[in-house]
């Protein structure tokens, strides 16, 4: 049976300074590849992976595979786009739903925007990741015409409430501290430092600038994966493994020593980096606040705040 995946904060009052520690659990999932065929590998990735889907695939398949030709690495171009802008709306609506509360046009909005979402994803080539040419790129419709209904209903009464809680002033760490650890939006896109704002504007610039590239090619930065290693909607993800006999992958070559690693360990490490040696008496006081300042790290699973005024045992990871 597998675990179910969990990742924990534990903040402790250290003579009065906050003490940040994570611990992170989750599941060998990348065990139940092995022994798979490559069609075999990115059905049940699609399957288990409702995060990501696309960079998980893309990841699976630069693997077994390598460089695709340029027509096939424009439609997953156009895909792993699709997927960023999915992600970092999806995280841009649920910081101003759990923030500013439930909103009727927004809630639309929502709706409406994963109808538009899926449309074009249903437009993609189903069998991009399967083979490496004989793929069309398809000419996607753009979506910056609903870039306005994002800005009034979710970005700037964020930017708005962010200001007039002070929020930016509690948690402010500098670029150079969390790009040492993260690889998300905020490091690719250069970020002023880690505070609520830049990292709010770091998914807004993001978000659109993946719109762009779903009309047009070269927008984005080289997204080409190095041997598993690709660029996620919340950093960098890893696929490692074993095929016997690459020249016979077609034929249903099984893979072995599969391993996966995603973007968790490294925001949880920014975290606890970021919120280490803080004032334990001003944060204790914003809980609110840095719940919001947490959701705005994109992480891949929901973080869990423990509190305590006993020092605890160092970093773990379980499982």
């Amino acid at each position: 049976m597998i675990s179910l995946p969990s990742a924990q904060l534990n903040l402790t009052n250290n003579s009065g300074l906050v003490e940040a520690r994570y611990q992170l659990r989750l599941p060998d999932i990348a065990q139940s590849f092995n022994g798979l065929s490559l069609a075999q590998l990115i059905a049940r990735v699609n399957l288990i992976y409702r995060q990501c889907p696309e960079a998980q695939s893309w990841a699976a398949s630069s693997l077994a595979l390598g460089d695709c030709s340029p027509e096939l690495y424009r439609v997953r171009e156009q895909a792993l786009a699709l997927e960023w802008l999915s992600e970092h709306s999806w995280q841009m609506w649920r910081l101003a739903h759990d923030w500013l509360g439930p909103d009727k046009a927004r809630m639309q909005l929502l709706s409406r925007w994963r109808a538009e979402l899926l449309s074009r994803k249903q437009a993609l080539p189903d069998k991009r990741w399967l083979v490496n040419d004989r793929v069309q790129a398809c000419s996607l419709a753009p979506l910056l015409d609903w870039q306005q209904q994002w800005r009034e209903l979710v970005y700037q009464p964020l930017l708005e409430q962010s200001e007039s809680d002070q929020l930016n002033g509690l948690f402010q760490p500098e670029f150079e501290a969390v790009a040492r650890y993260e690889t998300g939006s905020l490091v690719r896109v250069g970020g002023a430092d880690g505070s609520f704002s830049a990292r709010l504007t770091s998914l807004w610039d993001e978000a659109w600038l993946a719109s762009a590239a779903l009309c047009d090619s070269g927008v984005l930065p080289e997204l080409n994966p190095v041997r598993g290693l690709v660029k996620a909607a919340r950093g960098q993800l890893q696929h490692s493994g074993h095929w016997r006999n690459q020249a016979s992958l077609k034929a249903g070559q099984q893979v072995s020593d599969y391993r996966i690693e995603i973007p968790t360990k490294s925001i949880l490490q920014s975290l606890c980096h970021s919120l280490s040696g803080l004032e334990w008496s001003s944060l204790f006081a914003n809980q609110l606040l840095l719940n919001q300042w947490l959701l705005s790290h994109s992480p891949c699973l929901e973080v869990n705040v423990q509190w305590s005024s006993e020092v605890t045992d160092s970093n773990t990871k379980l499982g």
